[in-house]
């Protein structure tokens, strides 16, 4: 199979985009399994070596949302791990970038970066990346309500229970 991805770039053709397409006006949608799953793994590798979906898809001849939908349908998994790689180099690069900035507006830049794979990594990553969930009261919820009352009213399970008797109307002797 050819390659993926354009063979040349803007600055090699004149500005033109020209390259090698393995799949020209293919619809992914209609190729056999064995060879849908060659091409769904050979644009993750490409992903991988850091080549845009936008690169990868024009070197097949479809368009992005396609072989997002693809990869999604067929690769899920393959394509997190892909997504995760890459938002961690991408993390690393943006630290690199931080320590070696040479004026404001790149230290800016490089840590608006750092930001924006941050923000992926607790996303994609979340059991490492992701803020710690608190469990409050062990999953109860508690509401104070005081709407015209001289004192607030507790409810709790469904019960009103006034803050004088503290107890379940069902245990009141009247």
């Amino acid at each position: 199979m050819a390659d993926i991805v354009p063979s040349t770039t803007n600055q090699e053709q004149g500005g033109q985009r020209e390259g090698k397409k393995s799949l020209p006006s293919t619809r992914l949608a209609s190729l056999p399994p064995a060879e849908l799953n060659a091409v769904l793994e050979r644009a993750i590798e490409e992903y991988g070596r850091g080549v845009s979906v936008y690169a990868i898809a024009n070197g097949l001849g479809v368009e992005h949302t396609t072989l997002y939908r693809q990869l999604i349908k067929h690769k899920e998994a393959e394509w997190r791990d892909a997504k995760e790689s890459r938002a961690l180099a991408e993390l690393e690069e943006a630290e690199e970038e931080m320590k070696l900035a040479r004026d404001p507006i790149a230290l800016t830049r490089a840590r608006e970066r750092c930001r924006a794979a941050q923000w992926q990594l607790e996303r994609l990553m979340r059991r490492i990346y992701g803020q710690e969930a608190r469990a409050d009261n062990a999953g109860r919820v508690s509401i104070t309500l005081n709407i015209g009352a001289r004192e607030p009213l507790d409810v709790v399970g469904g019960t009103v229970i006034d803050d004088v008797s503290k107890s379940h109307p069902s245990d009141r002797q009247e």
